[in-house]
């Protein structure tokens, strides 16, 4: 069976199922069993390879400025 990531728990779908299954007052909580009956939305395929490809494109950017924010904590650690 395949994990539920956290931010679906934690987003508003997991909220709302969340409230609907929760059971005690005290000490509320919720059965595992419960949340994986959880019905989690999926985007079509499509728009899961246009994502991807996105991030992508884009993790070059993040490691330049990865690097850049190394190199200047870098300088910032040294004497003057």
């Amino acid at each position: 069976m395949p994990k539920i990531p956290l931010a679906v728990v934690n987003g508003p779908i997991g909220r709302r199922h969340s409230e609907r299954a929760t059971t005690g007052s005290a000490h509320p909580h919720i059965n595992l069993g419960e949340i994986r009956g959880y019905a989690i939305p999926i985007c079509p395929l499509a728009d899961q390879h246009r994502i991807i490809a996105e991030i992508e494109r884009r993790l070059p950017l993040v490691d330049d400025l990865d690097a850049a924010l190394a190199a200047g904590l870098k300088r910032a650690d040294r004497p003057r």
